[in-house]
């Protein structure tokens, strides 16, 4: 979706502290007891179920005790000190904020006499990335959260400011991008708030499998790349294993398989990768893993990956079932009756296989002579064994 271009909303500043660009929106000396703001009318319930909104903000100086609300949605028009104390009156916003020496950036709902925030100590004169969603299918009113990052892809996260809603689910109309306090207090804060975009669907949550790495007899590191955090927190990632034996795709919920396990590395509020490191396996066993994420939506997983462990030994086997894996191959030559035969130990169970009558080297015709008798005492000799090939000595 498109910035929102910010020359198209509408700017109350009588003290002209306040400057409009199409994507930034400055506000220089802005004190806290003003009466100014930057507003746009949506339109009835356009806010409404789930949304995803960015902006980016940078705030140079600020005194102790003043705030800058930066984004905001409501019903009603006015600064926030009129909304704040109006119990007829319901809106959400964020703000940064300092009041004992430590800026924050701050959430906040607010209906009538209830307000509930959450907030990330952050610094001035350092540009912070954020990324506002709503998430209605969270406790029984939904959930609103911030995500603040360091960065402009979003990668690198400062932290998460969130709550889950507390009145009941509304839906809002009017958009704020800068509404000054109003609340009697001269200090002033100078900065600006910018690329605002809005995102009225949500995104899917997404991780994948990479290879694993460090796969040793009894351990196995699994590898995983977050791609997308949805639009709700991820309480949990990580990985899950099970034996290729079991037949289907490891889940979290396969936990009654005896070689089933799970790496759960909590919450997470970045994108990027991540490592699980798994203890406890078999020597010589072939298993599946996959990476896994979730959040409010449900469990996603990445795509499945295999691995062999080490033998005890030091080596890989393969195949990993002892029936299917020959451990010694013999070749018997019985001389009498012209008769070949392969000897094969498959794990622990031996099989002679004789090859067909037509297949065996024809009995040697010897003249019985006193020269060559011997020879041909040798060639009536029962029976020659040669062990041939050998996994195991």
């Amino acid at each position: 979706m498109a910035k929102e271009n910010l020359l198209t909303y509408t700017e109350v500043d009588p003290n002209g502290r306040l400057a409009q660009s199409s994507s930034r929106s400055v506000f220089s000396a802005l004190s806290t007891n003003e009466d100014a703001y930057v507003i746009f009318d949506k339109g009835v319930n356009f806010f409404n179920g789930d949304f995803t909104h960015d902006l980016t903000i940078h705030v140079t100086a600020m005194d102790t005790n003043t705030q800058v609300p930066v984004w905001m949605l409501a019903n009603n028009i006015g600064f926030i000190k009129t909304l704040y104390e109006a119990d007829i009156f319901f809106f959400i916003f964020v703000r940064i904020r300092d009041v004992t020496g430590q800026p924050r950036i701050e959430v906040l709902e607010v209906d009538g006499s209830f307000k509930y925030s959450s907030s990330v100590d952050v610094s001035l004169d350092t540009t912070y990335y954020l990324r506002i969603f709503r998430d209605e299918s969270t406790g029984s009113f939904g959930r609103i959260s911030c995500a603040i990052f360091s960065d402009a892809a979003r990668t690198v996260s400062v932290g998460t400011a969130a709550f889950n809603l507390h009145t009941e689910k509304r839906d809002f109309r009017y958009i704020y991008v800068v509404n000054a306090w109003n609340s009697g207090i001269a200090g002033t804060v100078t900065g600006y708030t910018e690329d605002y975009e809005l995102f009225v669907s949500t995104a899917d949550l997404t991780v994948t499998t990479q290879a694993a790495t460090d796969v040793e007899i009894t351990t196995a590191t699994g590898k995983g790349v977050m791609t997308s955090l949805g639009s709700s927190d991820v309480t949990a990632h990580g990985h899950v294993l099970d034996e290729v034996e079991q037949g289907d795709d490891p889940t979290t919920t396969d936990s009654g398989s005896g070689e089933w396990q799970q790496v759960d590395n909590g919450a997470i509020s970045v994108l990027g990768s991540f490592d699980s490191l798994f203890t406890g396996l078999t020597a010589g066993k072939h298993y599946y893993m996959r990476a896994y994420a979730i959040n409010s939506q449900g469990a996603v997983y990445g795509g499945k990956v295999e691995i062999v462990t080490k033998e005890s030994g030091g080596g890989r086997v393969y195949p990993s079932q002892a029936i299917t894996r020959v451990t010694n191959l013999i070749h018997r030559y019985n001389r009498k009756e012209g008769v070949y035969t392969l000897e094969l130990a498959l794990g622990e169970v031996t099989s002679d296989f004789g090859l067909p009558e037509w297949l065996s080297r024809p009995r040697a015709s010897i003249p019985d002579t006193d020269k060559q008798r011997d020879v041909k005492e040798a060639a009536d000799s029962p029976e020659i064994t040669k062990k041939i090939f050998s996994t195991v000595d």
